[in-house]
């Protein structure tokens, strides 16, 4: 039997009018994505973010997977996009690899704050761990006279 393809990931809009558009069609594309042969799940949550929608996939085949993504549809499209983007996809899953989205784009690090605390964590937990081979070194050096 074939792997079940299972997706997770984030459809990330660049505007509020495409995340407007996104919520307008969403519902028809659900119901459409949910009757088409093969698709065992198909979910859409918007997050806290506005401009973005939590994606959730599962398709009994990579031939079901591959006919639902040549189909029609309105989002469809913006979809195709954000999986380029570097949608994720579980461990059960059997697809090429999908495309890393460049530091620059990452949605994380488009807030400002976050990238700040991020590099302060790396930061911190580097000079911790050379502290940690400093103080070893030393307790080596005494215990060795």
């Amino acid at each position: 039997m074939a792997p079940v393809i299972r997706l997770r990931g984030h459809l990330i809009c660049q505007s509020a009018e495409e995340a407007a558009a996104v919520r307008w069609h969403l519902p028809q594309h659900i119901a459409a994505s949910r009757n088409e042969p093969g698709c065992l799940s198909f979910d859409v949550t918007p997050t806290d973010d506005p401009l973005m929608f939590e994606v959730m996939e599962t398709f009994r085949t990579r031939a079901d997977f591959d006919a639902h993504q040549a189909g029609p549809g309105q989002v469809r499209g913006l979809m195709r996009r954000a999986r380029s983007c570097g949608i994720s996809a579980s461990k059960s899953c059997v697809i090429d690899p999908l495309k890393a989205r460049s530091l620059k784009n990452n949605f994380i690090f488009r807030h400002r704050d976050f990238g700040l605390y991020w590099s302060g964590m790396f930061f911190e937990n580097l000079a911790v761990q050379i502290e940690a081979v400093t103080i070893g070194w030393q307790v080596y050096t005494i215990s060795r006279l």
